[in-house]
């Protein structure tokens, strides 16, 4: 193939939240390894909002990763029919554009290089060639350019979303996130709005459904957002921007990606299974990658980190098995009362995939919530097996 190779330490195919993450724990720990960034699009990040508890990773990671962070809150209110309360849990917002720009600022603080508007047409494990011809090597290749939803497995929801940033003519009074709203009409699985107070005249509001289907119809979800806007007495002054996006929520044990590239971020399997929050497992992985020599990543080593993963997550993917194919898609917010109604401590957890025994035990004995055929022991069997 034509063109010149160039040699780097790493080289990182797609420029969303994986390799981000991974520029920024390079830099902390390596300052001076040699980055290739290689992004098919025009900008760094798309169009998103990533969050995590402050709890869902270590300080090791802090360190590295507050600058990202645009927001802050000590806790967030969830909302049922029967439950409206607040969990006191710190939580975090990282909009794409500060992330963008943090990650460019850390990658031109060392030896390295950014290709936007760039398409890799082929990925190896310790070499890519771009779309003119050019070959890019290192001893470390990491493809993180996203899944292909339309090759989808079985075993799995889904989480889909539209969410609407806007501005309000007065100030809105919202101090603290409302992870989900669930008063809402229940259609096509559990419905829930999710709201973000930016500052104190800008919010980002999401309809989100957990659905058996990824389809997603676009207008119907900002009707939505627009609707419970109109409800809380939000008078909208401007919209300011629309995201959207489609999550897999799977119950099975996947096993690591194939490839000879390090398969990153939700295509490698990286996040939560429940909840769908990528940020916390890719800033893992991430942290994992930079503490080691770039040369020297064995597949057997990231396999354990993946197996560590999935050992880990099991009381998620169970809960993933009781939402979908346990409950009715209309009384699937019953489970998610449920859940809220255990200790602050529990919930954080669940989210950080640390939960025990006793953990479990609380969460899921007794009897099953409305609207749910529930026995844990044929959830387990069909997540552990």
């Amino acid at each position: 193939m034509g063109g010149i190779g160039s040699q780097f330490d790493c080289v990182l195919v797609g420029g969303g939240l994986q390799n981000g993450l991974l520029v920024m724990a390079l830099r902390h720990h390596l300052p001076q390894a040699r980055i290739a960034l290689v992004e098919a699009g025009p900008r760094l990040a798309g169009n998103h909002t990533w969050c995590l508890h402050q709890a869902d990773v270590d300080q090791a990671v802090w360190r590295w990763l507050q600058p990202a962070v645009a927001h802050r809150w000590s806790g967030y209110r969830v909302a049922f029919d029967g439950l409206d309360r607040r969990v006191a849990l710190e939580y975090a917002a990282i909009p794409s554009t500060q992330f963008a720009s943090t990650v460019e600022q850390a990658l031109a603080r060392g030896p390295g290089k950014l290709w936007l508007n760039t398409r890799a047409v082929q990925v190896e494990g310790q070499s890519v060639v771009l779309a003119n011809g050019q070959v890019l090597a290192a001893p470390l290749v990491v493809d993180a350019r996203g899944p292909d939803l339309r090759q989808a497995p079985a075993g799995q929801g889904w989480q889909k979303f539209v969410g609407i940033e806007l501005q309000t003519h007065r100030p809105h009074g919202l101090l603290e996130p409302i992870l989900m709203d669930a008063r809402v009409a229940q259609r096509d699985g559990l419905r829930f709005v999710y709201v973000l107070p930016l500052d104190p005249q800008r919010l980002l509001v999401e309809d989100t459904c957990f659905s058996d289907n990824p389809l997603i119809d676009v207008a119907d979800y900002r009707a939505q957002v627009m609707a419970y806007v109109a409800r809380q007495g939000w008078a909208v002054a401007q919209e300011l921007r629309q995201e959207q996006g489609v999550l897999p929520m799977p119950w099975q044990k996947a096993p690591m990606a194939r490839g000879s590239a390090v398969i990153g971020g939700v295509q490698g399997g990286w996040f939560h299974p429940l909840t769908g929050y990528s940020l916390p497992e890719a800033a893992r992985l991430a942290q994992w990658i930079a503490c080691r020599p770039l040369g020297a990543i064995a597949r057997s080593e990231l396999e354990l980190v993946h197996r560590d993963l999935q050992k880990r997550s099991w009381l998620a993917r169970m809960l993933a098995f009781a939402l979908f194919r346990l409950s009715q898609p209309e009384g699937r917010a019953a489970m998610l009362e449920r859940f809220y109604r255990r200790p602050d401590a529990v919930v954080g957890r669940f989210y950080a995939l640390q939960s025990t025994l006793a953990d479990a035990w609380r969460i899921t004995a007794g009897a099953p919530p409305r609207g749910m055929h529930w026995w844990p022991r044929r959830a387990a069997r069909e997540v552990l097996s």
